[in-house]
């Protein structure tokens, strides 16, 4: 039995089901599939809690459930689609990135993320940083003004000092004297964060991207991740 028994031709896979097969709570995304929402997104985050929901069942049954549904997951990112105005979608090590341009509160690129099933961006090594650092920043050359830095997930709102990404995760505790937690990367620049502000961009540096703390109301472009 094939794939296109179960999908309308629009929303077929367009590799195969082995490599299509999303395992329930892995931190992955499934293989792209052709669709017309914008960007390629889930046209419903708890997509998510359905998978996992099936997660005893085979890939065909998996994808048949959210089919009865009503509700598909889309491809990591939105290359090859429709992309929101000013976005531009990539995938890499499995997950779907979405680069905004227009720039926007913290607080507003979060929202504009969580729309399309997003968040802002983790990073969670060096290698991961080094290719957002070529992406974000392939149009704007030297210019490092702050004006064309990105947001991150990266925030203290909630208790100053508390350093999460978007998803909860605590990475750093403190400020410029501060230090990670249970190792997770970090990179901030020079005395940062400091105390004053409480949101995390990403610096346009030579060959790099250093952190830095920015007021949360500022206007940034941003940077959003898949699950």
């Amino acid at each position: 039995m094939t794939a296109s028994r179960y999908f309308p031709a629009r929303q077929r896979l367009t590799s195969s089901w082995a490599t299509a097969a999303v395992e329930a709570g892995a931190r992955k995304v499934p293989q792209r599939w052709q669709k017309a929402s914008p960007c390629g997104s889930p046209i419903d985050p708890s997509n998510a809690e359905k998978l996992a929901r099936y997660g005893g069942l085979s890939s065909r049954q998996k994808a048949r459930q959210l089919e009865l549904a009503g509700r598909y997951w889309g491809p990591p990112g939105c290359a090859g689609n429709v992309c929101a105005t000013g976005c531009e979608g990539h995938e890499h090590g499995g997950h779907g990135y979405l680069f905004c341009t227009t720039p926007l509160s913290w607080s507003a690129a979060e929202a504009a993320c969580e729309t399309q099933g997003f968040k802002l961006v983790r990073v969670d090594d060096a290698t991961e940083m080094l290719w957002l650092h070529d992406i974000c920043f392939a149009a704007v050359g030297s210019n490092n003004t702050a004006a064309v830095w990105p947001w991150l997930g990266a925030n203290d709102q909630a208790v100053a000092g508390e350093w999460r990404w978007a998803d909860g995760t605590l990475f750093w505790q403190g400020n410029q004297t501060g230090t990670p937690v249970a190792g997770l990367y970090n990179n901030w620049t020079q005395g940062e964060p400091i105390a004053k502000d409480s949101c995390g961009a990403m610096q346009n540096n030579p060959d790099k991207s250093l952190w830095a703390a920015q007021p949360c109301t500022s206007l940034h472009p941003y940077t959003c991740e898949s699950p």
